[in-house]
């Protein structure tokens, strides 16, 4: 989630740079329980956002949420740093996992824990 002190600081701009062959939804972990939508990112194009040091983002595959990780099977994430001013670029080896069994958000293991998975299996994606 978001660095709560993240909101005392002024907004800065940075841009996401979508290297991968996917189309990429770009969330804002700060949000809901399970991300807010910021943005589409095609493939082979950038997008601009205004964030707040400390913000945190991830990335999932267009339409579907299945997050996409690099080739070290790493998620893609960002976590802001105006300091760093650095652009975030979703790299050319983004895809989604080939386990086909993980969690999707970050929130995973408390819903689990509060009983979500029984009493909304919908959710549950195996």
């Amino acid at each position: 989630p978001a660095n709560p002190a993240a909101t005392t600081e002024p907004a800065t701009v940075f841009t996401v740079i979508n290297k991968s062959t996917f189309r990429a939804d770009i969330y804002w972990e700060g949000g809901d329980r399970f991300g807010t939508l910021m943005a589409t990112v095609e493939i082979g194009e950038s997008h601009s956002f205004n964030a707040h040091p400390g913000n945190e983002f991830y990335v999932t595959r267009h339409g579907v949420r299945e997050m996409l990780f690099n080739g070290e099977n790493q998620q893609v994430k960002y976590t802001f740093d105006s300091l760093k001013g650095d652009d975030f670029i979703i790299p050319e080896n983004a895809a989604p996992s080939k386990n086909p069994c993980l969690d999707r958000y970050s929130v995973c293991k408390e819903e689990a824990a509060r009983g979500s998975c029984w009493s909304s299996p919908g959710g549950m994606i195996v």
